[in-house]
């Protein structure tokens, strides 16, 4: 199955993953919503993705301006993805904590908490995945380990499956999410 995941916020990471080849397809970051947008439409066109995955900010103390336009982010992004009609996630039961997902015509929206990223990849590797260099560390070790999994391509080596993602950090937030739909989704 092949799932959009995306990460809001300042710079807005794209990031199509493919369950099956186990492989990113395509990743973009882009500035703005309409940015967004239009990648979007063209990953949905080239990459026919069959499922949604979007991270759901969430503070658990204070919150400034930047948490604010994320929160923003993920409600224009949630209503371009899902629809009008579509309920929200804190109107819908959660399939775990921090786990939602909402049936929008023929493809699953999923709106992903971090604690249920970390959540999921922990309890995949059997380990405790903990901030954002842990879940990168976890990507890469469950495709072939890091150097291999990020490899970028060069003359001599083929890109690895994670490669696409070279310099795009809020890209890999992005597969993050997608990564753990595709697997919540297959249960």
């Amino acid at each position: 199955m092949r799932v959009l995941g995306i990460d809001p916020g300042k710079t807005i990471g794209l990031c199509v993953y493919d369950t099956e080849l186990r492989k990113v397809l395509d990743a973009a970051q882009v500035h703005s919503l309409s940015e967004a947008r239009r990648e979007i439409t063209r990953m949905a066109f080239v990459d026919q993705f069959k499922a949604y995955a979007i991270e759901r900010p969430r503070f658990y103390s204070k919150g400034g301006g930047e948490i604010a336009d994320t929160l923003e982010q993920f409600g224009a992004l949630w209503v371009a993805c899902a629809g009008f009609g579509a309920l929200m996630p804190a109107e819908s039961v959660p399939t775990s904590p921090g786990a939602y997902r909402v049936q929008a015509g023929p493809v699953p929206v999923w709106a992903l908490e971090r604690r249920a990223v970390t959540a999921e990849l922990s309890a995949h590797l059997d380990l405790q995945v903990k901030g954002d260099a842990g879940v990168w560390t976890a990507l890469c070790d469950l495709h072939g380990g890091k150097g291999i999994a990020d490899q970028k391509q060069t003359k001599k080596l083929p890109q690895g499956p994670l490669g696409a993602l070279s310099g795009m950090s809020h890209a890999r937030a992005a597969l993050a999410v997608a990564y753990v739909a595709g697997r919540l989704e297959a249960r």
